[in-house]
Protein backbone atom coordinates (compact mmCIF):
# COMPACT_ATOMS: atom_id res chain seq x y z
CA UNK A 1 0.00 0.00 0.00
CA UNK A 2 2.79 2.41 0.95
CA UNK A 3 4.66 1.67 -2.27
CA UNK A 4 1.52 2.43 -4.28
CA UNK A 5 1.13 5.79 -2.47
CA UNK A 6 4.77 6.64 -3.18
CA UNK A 7 4.26 5.81 -6.86
CA UNK A 8 1.09 7.94 -6.95
CA UNK A 9 2.91 10.84 -5.30
CA UNK A 10 5.76 10.64 -7.82
CA UNK A 11 3.21 10.45 -10.63
CA UNK A 12 1.47 13.59 -9.34
CA UNK A 13 4.77 15.45 -9.04
CA UNK A 14 5.75 14.50 -12.60
CA UNK A 15 2.33 15.60 -13.85
CA UNK A 16 2.70 18.95 -12.06
CA UNK A 17 6.20 19.38 -13.51
CA UNK A 18 4.95 18.63 -17.02
CA UNK A 19 2.07 21.09 -16.71
CA UNK A 20 4.35 23.80 -15.32
CA UNK A 21 6.91 23.15 -18.06
CA UNK A 22 4.26 23.40 -20.78
CA UNK A 23 3.03 26.71 -19.38
CA UNK A 24 6.62 27.96 -19.23
CA UNK A 25 7.13 26.83 -22.83
CA UNK A 26 3.98 28.65 -23.98
CA UNK A 27 5.01 31.88 -22.24
CA UNK A 28 8.52 31.64 -23.72
CA UNK A 29 7.17 31.19 -27.25
CA UNK A 30 4.75 34.10 -26.72
CA UNK A 31 7.62 36.38 -25.63
CA UNK A 32 9.68 35.46 -28.68
CA UNK A 33 6.77 35.98 -31.08
CA UNK A 34 5.83 39.29 -29.42
CA UNK A 35 9.38 40.56 -29.83
CA UNK A 36 9.59 39.37 -33.45
CA UNK A 37 6.38 41.20 -34.35
CA UNK A 38 7.23 44.42 -32.49
CA UNK A 39 11.03 44.66 -32.42
CA UNK A 40 11.00 48.15 -33.94
CA UNK A 41 8.52 49.48 -31.39
CA UNK A 42 9.67 52.52 -29.45
CA UNK A 43 10.72 51.91 -25.85
CA UNK A 44 12.96 53.97 -23.55
CA UNK A 45 14.34 50.86 -21.82
CA UNK A 46 15.16 47.52 -23.50
CA UNK A 47 12.07 45.73 -22.16
CA UNK A 48 11.56 43.98 -25.50
CA UNK A 49 15.06 42.55 -25.18
CA UNK A 50 14.25 41.49 -21.62
CA UNK A 51 11.22 39.54 -22.86
CA UNK A 52 13.14 38.03 -25.79
CA UNK A 53 16.06 36.84 -23.65
CA UNK A 54 13.64 35.58 -20.98
CA UNK A 55 11.84 33.56 -23.64
CA UNK A 56 15.04 32.11 -25.06
CA UNK A 57 16.45 31.18 -21.63
CA UNK A 58 13.11 29.58 -20.73
CA UNK A 59 13.33 27.46 -23.87
CA UNK A 60 16.87 26.40 -22.98
CA UNK A 61 15.79 25.65 -19.40
CA UNK A 62 12.88 23.58 -20.72
CA UNK A 63 15.05 21.50 -23.05
CA UNK A 64 17.92 21.05 -20.59
CA UNK A 65 15.38 20.11 -17.93
CA UNK A 66 13.99 17.39 -20.18
CA UNK A 67 17.45 16.14 -21.11
CA UNK A 68 18.57 15.94 -17.47
CA UNK A 69 15.69 13.63 -16.48
CA UNK A 70 16.98 10.08 -15.97
CA UNK A 71 15.71 7.63 -18.53
CA UNK A 72 13.21 4.98 -17.44
CA UNK A 73 15.39 2.07 -18.58
CA UNK A 74 18.25 2.96 -16.20
CA UNK A 75 18.21 0.42 -13.42
CA UNK A 76 21.09 1.82 -11.36
CA UNK A 77 20.99 4.90 -9.17
CA UNK A 78 24.08 6.33 -10.84
CA UNK A 79 23.57 9.35 -13.05
CA UNK A 80 25.38 9.49 -16.35
CA UNK A 81 27.97 12.11 -17.19
CA UNK A 82 25.63 13.53 -19.81
CA UNK A 83 22.86 14.00 -17.24
CA UNK A 84 25.29 15.70 -14.86
CA UNK A 85 26.36 18.03 -17.65
CA UNK A 86 22.75 18.90 -18.52
CA UNK A 87 21.99 19.48 -14.83
CA UNK A 88 24.99 21.80 -14.62
CA UNK A 89 23.78 23.77 -17.65
CA UNK A 90 20.29 23.93 -16.13
CA UNK A 91 21.77 25.40 -12.95
CA UNK A 92 23.73 28.00 -14.92
CA UNK A 93 20.62 28.92 -16.90
CA UNK A 94 18.70 29.23 -13.64
CA UNK A 95 21.33 31.57 -12.21
CA UNK A 96 21.35 33.68 -15.38
CA UNK A 97 17.53 33.79 -15.39
CA UNK A 98 17.49 34.98 -11.79
CA UNK A 99 19.94 37.82 -12.54
CA UNK A 100 18.11 38.66 -15.77
CA UNK A 101 14.80 38.74 -13.87
CA UNK A 102 16.21 41.34 -11.48
CA UNK A 103 17.53 43.44 -14.37
CA UNK A 104 14.17 43.20 -16.16
CA UNK A 105 12.37 44.23 -12.98
CA UNK A 106 14.53 47.33 -12.68
CA UNK A 107 13.95 48.24 -16.33
CA UNK A 108 10.21 47.62 -16.19
CA UNK A 109 9.47 49.39 -12.91
CA UNK A 110 11.68 52.40 -13.74
CA UNK A 111 9.47 53.57 -16.63
CA UNK A 112 5.83 54.37 -17.17
CA UNK A 113 3.34 52.65 -19.44
CA UNK A 114 3.48 55.45 -22.04
CA UNK A 115 7.25 55.01 -22.46
CA UNK A 116 6.81 51.51 -23.88
CA UNK A 117 3.21 50.84 -24.93
CA UNK A 118 3.75 47.40 -26.49
CA UNK A 119 6.14 45.59 -24.16
CA UNK A 120 5.43 47.31 -20.82
CA UNK A 121 2.03 45.70 -20.04
CA UNK A 122 3.31 42.21 -20.86
CA UNK A 123 6.49 42.66 -18.84
CA UNK A 124 4.66 44.31 -15.94
CA UNK A 125 2.10 41.52 -15.54
CA UNK A 126 4.69 38.80 -16.10
CA UNK A 127 6.77 40.24 -13.26
CA UNK A 128 3.78 40.81 -10.96
CA UNK A 129 2.49 37.25 -11.45
CA UNK A 130 5.99 35.86 -10.91
CA UNK A 131 6.40 37.87 -7.70
CA UNK A 132 3.02 36.62 -6.46
CA UNK A 133 3.92 33.01 -7.25
CA UNK A 134 7.28 33.41 -5.49
CA UNK A 135 5.54 34.83 -2.43
CA UNK A 136 2.97 32.04 -2.34
CA UNK A 137 5.73 29.44 -2.80
CA UNK A 138 7.75 30.90 0.07
CA UNK A 139 4.67 30.89 2.33
CA UNK A 140 3.90 27.27 1.45
CA UNK A 141 7.49 26.21 2.05
CA UNK A 142 7.53 27.95 5.44
CA UNK A 143 4.19 26.38 6.41
CA UNK A 144 5.37 22.92 5.35
CA UNK A 145 8.65 23.35 7.22
CA UNK A 146 6.77 24.44 10.35
CA UNK A 147 4.38 21.47 10.09
CA UNK A 148 7.24 19.01 9.55
CA UNK A 149 9.11 20.46 12.54
CA UNK A 150 5.97 20.36 14.71
CA UNK A 151 5.07 16.78 13.79
CA UNK A 152 8.68 15.62 14.15
CA UNK A 153 8.85 17.22 17.58
CA UNK A 154 5.47 15.75 18.61
CA UNK A 155 6.54 12.33 17.37
CA UNK A 156 9.81 12.59 19.27
CA UNK A 157 7.99 13.61 22.48
CA UNK A 158 5.53 10.75 22.05
CA UNK A 159 8.42 8.30 21.73
CA UNK A 160 9.94 9.74 24.93
CA UNK A 161 6.64 9.29 26.79
CA UNK A 162 6.29 5.72 25.52
CA UNK A 163 9.87 4.97 26.51
CA UNK A 164 9.37 6.41 30.01
CA UNK A 165 6.06 4.54 30.38
CA UNK A 166 7.72 1.26 29.38
CA UNK A 167 10.56 1.87 31.85
CA UNK A 168 8.17 2.67 34.71
CA UNK A 169 6.11 -0.43 33.92
CA UNK A 170 9.24 -2.57 33.96
CA UNK A 171 10.33 -1.04 37.27
CA UNK A 172 6.96 -1.66 38.89
CA UNK A 173 7.09 -5.29 37.76
CA UNK A 174 10.58 -5.62 39.23
CA UNK A 175 9.57 -4.13 42.59
CA UNK A 176 6.45 -6.30 42.63
CA UNK A 177 8.61 -9.39 42.38
CA UNK A 178 10.79 -8.25 45.30
CA UNK A 179 7.90 -7.53 47.62
CA UNK A 180 6.51 -11.01 47.22
CA UNK A 181 9.68 -12.61 48.56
Amino acid sequence: MEMQQTFQTKKNIYCLNICTSLIMLGVAIYFIILYAQNKHSYCTKPIGTFLLVSGITSLFAFFFGILSIPSADERSNKTSTCQKLFSCFSSLIGLFSFIWFIIGSVWTFSIEKDDCPVFYPVSFWYLIITFILLGVSCCLICCCAFCCFYFYRSHKELKEVEKNTDMSTDMSMDTGDLSSV
